[in-house]
């Protein structure tokens, strides 16, 4: 298999807008993979590709090795998935996407599901210190919310009307939908929200003992 061959395939996968995460959680839990890497989950309505780069830009400056997940919303690609600022090697993106073909095809995965999961092995193959991963919609039912993996950071840059047909059609609703990456004790970094968005992401903190900064 080539990469332009899956370039196809990924281009006729279901759209990651698709915002139904039932079948991404019955692959994840059935590959029985952990990953050990801490990592970073970065939502918002407007400019979490930007707080994401940055991140990430700082901590390989620091001297980390890091791997970056953010999925282009003109034509998502192997480009989307990047370790210290360079995209994942052709022979391993086929090779990792070879791998699981079969399990993609049969849970019926989203283009973007497709391309989190090879970042994810990849990341543990490369023996990462952080990765950073932005959100493709929300937070509750975005894939980004890995099943059994607690985030070492959850950051919401902003909140505002969006996608109100599936997030919620006022700012509590949509803040709350984004608060749903928070795990028990969990720590979420906010930007400046408004205010009802702001109360409505500290009420889910509290509900699971998490922690919120500004």
């Amino acid at each position: 298999m080539t990469i332009e061959e899956i370039q196809i395939q990924l281009d006729g996968a279901r759209s990651f807008r698709h915002y139904d995460n039932e079948n991404w959680e019955r692959f994840f839990l059935q590959q029985k993979k952990e990953f050990t890497y801490p990592y970073v989950v970065v939502t918002g309505s407007n400019g979490k590709e930007d707080v994401a780069y940055y991140l990430s830009s700082i901590e390989k400056e620091a001297g980390y090795v890091v791997g970056y997940f953010g999925v282009s919303r003109v034509l998502p690609s192997k480009n989307d998935i990047q370790v210290n600022g360079k995209a994942i090697p052709d022979g391993d993106f086929v090779r990792i996407y070879s791998q699981y073909e079969q399990d993609f095809r049969r849970f019926s995965l989203s283009d973007f599901e497709i391309l989190l999961w090879i970042s994810l092995v990849f990341f543990e193959e490369q023996n990462v210190s952080l990765a950073i991963l932005v959100a493709g919609m929300g937070g509750q039912n975005d894939a980004t919310n890995l099943p059994r993996h607690n985030p070492l950071l959850v950051i919401i840059t902003s909140v505002s009307l969006e996608h109100t047909a599936v997030l919620g059609t006022t700012l509590s609703e949509i803040a709350t939908e984004k608060a749903g990456l928070l795990k028990e004790r969990g720590q979420c970094l906010i930007g400046h929200l408004p205010d009802a968005a702001s109360e409505a992401v500290r009420l889910e903190a509290q509900k699971k003992r998490a922690s919120v900064f500004t």
